[in-house]
């Protein structure tokens, strides 16, 4: 993959800067260092975005449409697996390089449609997201803060029949998260759900083919779950001490 970024991004990158200097060198006044100044920025950006679209035309053409129906199972160390981890790489890269400046816009939101994700365009992502797209879908008004984790794959052990020995392979499952719900720094959602304005406390996990119920608060690893109601669980209550002279 860096040899894929040495002999691609890079040299475009050089060729791009050289020829806008010498465009911006034939002037010799204050005109060409504007020319230079207005042009170089938005060439690069279309270059990132060229990497972005490089990202999502191999993501479809070498995996296709991931589907959480318990018959993509791959092998780890098989062809399929290495294909698959160098679509996230190259999906990593793309963020790492462009797309992880657009976190929390739009742009990064309909970047991750074209990758196949389902996400609401008044979403709040914050998060990197490199992997099995296709399983993802994000209800309209959701929030992943940062170094938050979405993911679809978990590693199981499978004992074949032929041999003893235990070999590894990735499942995919799905990953819901509801409308209004929200994913707090730090915390993890695998191959589980998420209900409508539920809130997942920072560095808590809810883990494969787990639920988190709508209008709930859950803490920890296993998380556990805390309901909430307006009128019985409203931490504000009336004081009985007498209001004080001065805001009277």
């Amino acid at each position: 993959l860096q040899l894929l970024l040495l002999v691609t991004l890079l040299p475009a990158m050089y060729f791009l800067t050289v020829m806008l200097n010498a465009l911006a060198s034939r002037e010799q006044n204050w005109l060409g260092d504007l020319l230079l100044a207005g042009t170089l920025a938005p060439a690069y950006v279309v270059l990132g975005w060229c990497l972005c679209f490089v990202a999502v035309l191999l993501k479809w053409l070498l995996l296709g449409r991931v589907r959480p129906d318990g018959r993509h199972w791959r092998w780890y160390g098989s062809v399929h697996h290495h294909v698959a981890m160098f679509s996230q790489s190259l999906n990593a890269m793309s963020i790492g390089v462009f797309m992880g400046m657009a976190y929390g816009s739009p742009f990064y939101n309909y970047w991750l449609r074209l990758m196949g994700a389902r996400t609401a365009g008044d979403a709040l992502l914050l998060t990197p997201i490199v992997a099995d797209h296709d399983t993802l879908v994000v209800g309209k008004g959701a929030v992943v803060d940062k170094e938050a984790i979405l993911s679809s794959v978990r590693l199981l052990p499978v004992c074949s029949s032929a041999s003893a020995v235990t070999e590894f392979c990735t499942c995919i499952g799905r990953v819901s998260l509801g409308a209004g719900s929200t994913v707090s720094h730090g915390a993890a959602v695998v191959a589980a759900e998420t209900g409508d304005f539920s809130v997942l406390a920072p560095l808590s996990a809810v883990g494969p083919s787990m639920r988190l119920p709508p209008r709930t608060l859950a803490v920890g690893s296993p998380p556990q779950k805390f309901s909430w109601s307006r009128e019985r669980d409203n931490l504000v209550r009336p004081t009985a001490r007498p209001l004080p002279r001065e805001l009277r």
